[in-house]
């Protein structure tokens, strides 16, 4: 079995996967605590190191890319030093990102976390919500046209900052479908239609939850969550919904089987920040790499168990989940 999982992650770099979504930069302010403000009771961080990183899809793209995928990526950035320090990022992690538009009348989605001991003390956002204006809509479905043949695969990372619109994500769903290509959908917010065809959808439980306006803790009803995970696979008429339930693991619903669950490798998360963006790059990659679906399960779990481990939103690298893998495979093996 190791030597499968092996020859699928082999086969990473073999794959075409384009991202398209919403981009974000993570910026984080990394210090100490050890003092109390005197104009409010809130913490004051004394900064000892700031980093960028890319976010959101951009955070998905360079996970595929970190793996050994050949990454193309489309969504929006603002006509701003953000927008130019995301774009950098990306060029220097070796993504084309010939298909990211730039809107001068649009931010760059940053995300600002302060972080003490590895905690989040908090997180502001500076951010546009609003759906991308239509001339900047086309610009992106003319650069997916011009590459989707070449493709073996396209993730949707829909974060509801604007870029995936109804018309986009049907249109690219369409477009896959026709082309044989592989698409799958990390979602978010109310409107299910806008990702009906995909082969793979996979919320966490409150994206669940907000697709099918059923408030999240009902899920936790006996019984609810899995009517609800048929229900997202029925009408969704996809291959597979898969819902990252974070320390509970991966349940997944098939067309044509019953539901399982496969458990969290990592029980003591350090960070889930970029975890999901993890898990669909792998089922994307191991899919397309002709992995069953019960091997990318494997696969996915274990990356996301090595993402969780680490501070910050951060990538998975081949040799850390052929590590993870080797402890699956060989528990007692020292």
């Amino acid at each position: 079995m190791e030597e499968q999982f092996l020859n699928i992650i082999e086969n990473f770099k073999n794959q075409k996967i384009l991202v398209v979504g919403d981009l974000m930069l993570d910026q984080y302010l990394i210090g100490s605590v050890e003092r109390i403000s005197h104009e409010a009771p809130i913490p004051i961080l004394d900064v000892k190191e700031i980093n960028q990183r890319p976010g959101g899809a951009a955070n998905t793209a360079y996970n595929l890319q970190s793996l050994g995928g050949k990454v193309f990526l489309a969504g929006v950035v603002g006509a701003d030093e953000n927008g130019v320090l995301l774009k950098t990022l990306l060029d220097e992690k070796g993504i084309d990102t010939t298909g990211i538009a730039v809107d001068s009348q649009r931010k760059t989605t940053l995300k600002t976390r302060a972080v003490a001991k590895n905690q989040h003390i908090v997180r502001i956002d500076i951010e546009d919500k609003k759906p991308i204006r239509s001339e900047i809509e086309e610009k992106l479905l003319s650069f997916i046209g011009s590459q989707i043949k070449n493709l073996n695969a396209v993730i949707i990372s829909d974060y509801a900052k604007g870029v995936v619109t109804p018309n986009l994500a049907r249109r690219l769903i369409a477009l896959a479908k026709d082309n044989n290509v592989l698409s799958f959908v990390d979602p978010k917010g109310t409107e299910p239609s806008k990702y009906h065809g995909c082969n793979i959808i996979a919320p966490n439980k409150q994206e669940l939850g907000a697709l099918l306006n059923i408030p999240v803790e009902r899920l936790a009803q006996e019984g609810r969550f899995c009517q609800a995970g048929k229900m997202l696979l029925a009408n969704m008429m996809s291959d597979n919904v898969v819902v990252k339930c974070s320390g509970e693991g991966l349940v997944v619903f098939e067309k044509n089987g019953n539901p399982f669950r496969y458990p969290a490798v990592n029980k003591m998360p350090v960070d889930v920040s970029g975890a999901g963006d993890t898990a669909i790059a792998v089922f994307a990659l191991a899919l397309s790499s002709g992995a069953d679906f019960k091997k990318a399960i494997i696969l996915s779990s274990h990356a996301c168990g090595v993402s969780v481990g680490k501070p910050g939103t951060t990538v998975v690298l081949p040799e850390e989940l052929k590590a993870s893998l080797a402890d699956y495979v060989n528990p007692n093996q020292n």
